[in-house]
């Protein structure tokens, strides 16, 4: 064996130890979960009928150059899905663009 196996072993093993200390998986996701919704607002108006929207869903921003914060709510009084976007102006112009499109040609996602 050499010193450069047993070293990744180290490693793997020390990251491991630390993700268990942090608890288990599914506390682990929770945890995730909850930093992600501390980025959002506490809530958002509707852009359609100005209801308040209190339930606003944290999206997956990997992919999403110069956007930091990205989620969606549903309002229960007329349908439309309204979005939260934090980032550079131009990465929010060309986020809401591509949302635009996706739910102006195929009616809302798949």
């Amino acid at each position: 064996m050499s010193t450069i196996a047993l070293d990744d072993v180290l490693m793997k093993e020390l990251a491991m130890g630390q993700a268990k200390k942090r608890g288990n998986q599914s506390d682990r996701i929770a945890q995730a979960q909850a930093r992600e919704r501390a980025n959002l607002p506490p809530s958002v108006k509707c852009n359609t009928c100005k209801a308040e929207l209190t339930e606003i869903h944290p999206m997956d921003t990997r992919g999403m150059a110069g956007i930091e914060v990205a989620g969606a709510a549903l309002c229960d009084a007329c349908g439309i899905e309204t979005w939260v976007l934090k980032g550079s102006p131009e990465a929010v112009e060309r986020t809401f663009a591509a949302l635009e499109g996706v739910y102006t040609t195929n009616g809302g996602p798949d």
